[in-house]
């Protein structure tokens, strides 16, 4: 673990690559990944851990992407290898306002931020078709086996959703993957900006790359499918039933265990099974049916 940066450090950081002064503000949420201080209308952070530096190499092929395909994610105005300040790889972003979606309490349009949402993956999947990656530094992202996850977490399932869970993966897995496009991967609620009860932007392209359109919803909120799809103008078959198959894995690995009351629009614990029972309640159109099946138990 790489020691927290002093203000003085911050600031050399700035001056090095002719960025303004200020005064230097911890955010109250940084992450896992790096130290983070906000200094006027700048976001400098700072690799915490080694074993992370690949993130950062990955976000410094996908974020200029993604901008250039008219996807307004915040601006990387610097990219800093060289270690000779602090120890790790320092990026600095352009500065946007707005709170995580989880942390975010009052009241919200859930829906309209979703569509939203389900807008700017339409923009980065159909917008951006080639990035130069000459050192391969982006991911290639894939979903997590639903086998393994069921597994895992089958001691805490009942009789009777483990039946359902068996029969649910075995009819979802032969849904056909989709061709390779451009994926966030790691699209869940701490990573979408949210400022006066609407949708900002999407951060930390850290996990980027070519995988199937269907892994940029496996962590949003399952009862939402419908909502983000909505803004994809080449929704099939298999498409539907690869969503249902991220998100139903997404919700086995935290299935029966204690939400965060703390943070009421993160999509963890019990809630992400929740959300799942949610979207059984919903009406749906004859090429949802198939892959939904009959509805979980409870």
């Amino acid at each position: 673990m790489y020691p927290s940066p002093s203000d003085s450090q911050v600031l050399a950081i700035l001056a090095k690559h002719r960025l303004p002064a200020g005064s230097v503000e911890r955010v109250t949420y940084e992450g896992s990944v790096n130290h983070v201080r906000l200094v006027g209308d700048v976001c400098v952070r700072m690799l915490k851990n080694e074993s992370y530096a690949s993130d950062l190499y990955t976000e410094a092929m996908a974020v200029p992407a993604v901008r250039a395909a008219g996807v307004d994610i915040p601006e990387l105005l610097a990219f800093d290898d060289s270690r000779d300040i602090v120890e790790g790889v320092v990026t600095i972003y352009r500065r946007v306002k707005g709170l995580p979606f989880a942390a975010c309490t009052g009241p919200l349009d859930i829906v309209t931020i979703h569509q939203a949402i389900g807008e700017q993956i339409a923009g980065w999947r159909y917008g951006v078709t080639q990035v130069d990656d000459p050192n391969q530094w982006l991911d290639r992202p894939e979903f997590d086996d639903a086998w393994v996850c069921f597994e895992r977490n089958a001691e805490r399932l009942t009789t009777a959703e483990r039946k359902w869970s068996e029969s649910a993966i075995s009819r979802l897995e032969t849904a056909k993957p989709g061709v390779a496009t451009f994926v966030h991967w790691d699209l869940h609620a701490h990573n979408i900006l949210v400022e006066d009860g609407k949708f900002v932007s999407v951060i930390d392209w850290g996990d980027a790359g070519w995988g199937e359109t269907a892994i940029n919803y496996q962590c949003l909120r399952a009862d939402m499918l419908p909502t983000l799809l909505e803004q994809l103008r080449d929704v099939d078959h298999n498409l539907v039933g690869r969503c249902l198959y991220g998100v139903l894995s997404y919700a086995l690995n935290d299935v029966h265990r204690e939400e965060d009351i703390t943070q009421p629009h993160r999509n963890s614990g019990h809630r992400r099974w929740t959300n799942l029972l949610r979207l059984y309640s919903q009406d749906h159109p004859e090429s949802w049916k198939f892959w939904l099946g009959d509805p979980p138990p409870g």
